[in-house]
């Protein structure tokens, strides 16, 4: 069965700002998808890092600010 709560429960880690880790927790998992939610403290790739993989990422932001590039855009 599910577990409820509220995606913003433990998150005191992320407001240390001494603290560089993501915090990822996997909330469901199917054969072909996985559902994570995934606590940033401001970390940003290295300047000319370009991340690629071989998966569709679709992203949710609840709070705070985020920048994407999208390649050819």
């Amino acid at each position: 069965m599910p577990q409820s709560g509220s995606l913003l429960d433990e998150l005191g880690f992320a407001r240390d700002q001494s603290h560089t880790a993501e915090l990822i927790t996997e909330l469901a998992a199917a054969p072909f998808a996985r559902i994570e939610r995934i606590v940033s403290n401001g970390q940003q790739s290295a300047p000319g890092f370009w991340y690629d993989q071989d998966w569709d990422e679709w992203v949710f932001l609840i709070a705070g600010a985020a920048g994407v590039l999208i390649e050819h855009e």
